[in-house]
């Protein structure tokens, strides 16, 4: 049995008041505060996706991406264009020493990586001093990720007949190796999940890697020829593509893809798109100021999942106050216990069944909203997972 990503098929997207009229290009979320970064020196910052305050940089540049840590925030832009910000309100320009554009910026735990066109790659420790590391310069870095060994920075390659894709590796920033990734479209986005790095770009184009090293090609779904310009984690296992009018949804181990249609998006050009986990939305911007969000009113986790997966986690749907709890096979042994305990420990449900069936269901109608843990247990061995119940 599959259960294929509803979350979008029962929600509703809402046309949010961005507060402006100019181009946003990218939005991420940081310490549960979404960011969004856009044309003419825009940043946009929300702590629940639908109230936005503007904040002024005072430049004509664009911006295209945004990072932080837990001291200072980073963002970067066309010509060089460097702000930092140490408290979310005054933004100080910084000498990136470089007037090439700069696309993307992340935050490895040690030092700020940006990079750009022309193969351009910068970092810094402390936001405030640039060193150039930059590349080839017929390389076009679009988006750079890292997990706690490596960084990666992805893009296209310009050559004399056409355009592929390009993917850079590095282990301190300094030295970078590029990959042999020649025969795949150029990618726009790359994203770390905690356990691979996906990257996401032309033709459809995802790849997935564990090490940055070696990198495999993705089925997603029957469309060939969108362009996929982002690419979000939600639930911190699943995953979303996006791009113009599609979307594809992953079960975290990325071999089923699914398009989700095409005529119940926003009609309009969207560039980006995140997840505010802590108020279960997504959240996707794009041009003339356009910012969408899209929740569920009955559904508080809707997933992607292959209920014969061999993965050692549970899975869980929440709709219409109906929780369904999918085990994994291993766990099917002896009799099995399922309960539902509130954040004190307190036992809120239960349930036992003795058969080999890996799919339990709960009502959740006496459950007040709030955040809760299931536990499965066969006497032998024990499981839990945290979700979010939201009426």
């Amino acid at each position: 049995m599959s259960l294929t990503a509803a979350l979008f098929a029962q929600s509703r997207w809402h046309k949010e008041n961005s507060g402006t009229n100019r181009d946003l290009s990218f939005v991420t979320v940081i310490n549960d505060s979404v960011f969004v970064v856009g044309d003419s020196g825009t940043i946009l910052i929300s702590t629940n996706g639908h109230d936005w305050n503007m904040q002024q940089t005072g430049t004509s540049f664009s911006l295209a991406g945004l990072t932080g840590n837990t001291e200072k925030l980073v963002t970067v832009g066309e010509n060089g264009t460097i702000f930092t910000s140490d408290n979310r309100i005054d933004w100080v320009k910084e000498l990136s020493g470089t007037e090439r554009n700069l696309n993307s910026v992340t935050w490895d735990g040690e030092k700020f990586v940006a990079v750009g066109d022309s193969g351009t790659i910068i970092i810094s420790f402390n936001g405030v001093s640039w060193i150039n590391k930059s590349t080839d310069s017929e390389f076009m870095l679009k988006s750079v990720a890292c997990n706690n060994t490596t960084l990666a920075a992805v893009g296209r390659k310009n050559t004399v007949w056409d355009s592929c894709a390009v993917i850079l590796t590095s282990t301190d920033g300094v030295s970078w190796k590029s990959q042999s990734v020649e025969q795949y479209a150029p990618l726009n986005h790359i994203l770390w999940n905690g356990l691979k790095f996906y990257a996401v770009g032309c033709n459809s184009t995802i790849l997935n890697s564990i090490d940055g090293n070696e990198w495999n090609i993705c089925n997603a779904g029957s469309v060939g020829s969108q362009e996929l310009t982002s690419i979000t984690k939600y639930f911190d296992r699943y995953l979303t593509a996006f791009g113009e009018n599609y979307l594809f949804f992953s079960y975290f181990d990325d071999m089923l893809w699914t398009e989700y249609e095409p005529s119940s998006l926003p009609q309009t050009t969207l560039q980006s798109i995140a997840w505010l986990d802590r108020y279960i939305l997504f959240i996707a911007v794009g041009i003339n100021g356009m910012i969408y969000t899209a929740e569920d009113d009955d559904t508080s986790v809707l997933i992607t999942i292959d209920k014969n997966s061999q993965n050692r986690n549970i899975d869980i749907c929440i709709s219409n106050k109906i929780l369904r709890a999918f085990i994994p096979h291993n766990m099917m042994k002896g009799n099995v216990s399922i309960e539902i305990y509130s954040l004190t420990g307190k036992k809120i449900l239960a349930t036992s069944n003795s058969t080999a069936d890996c799919e339990y269901t709960l009502a959740l109608t006496n459950c007040a909203p709030g955040v809760y843990q299931l536990s499965v247990n066969n006497g032998r061995k024990r499981l839990t997972r945290q979700f979010i119940y939201s009426h």
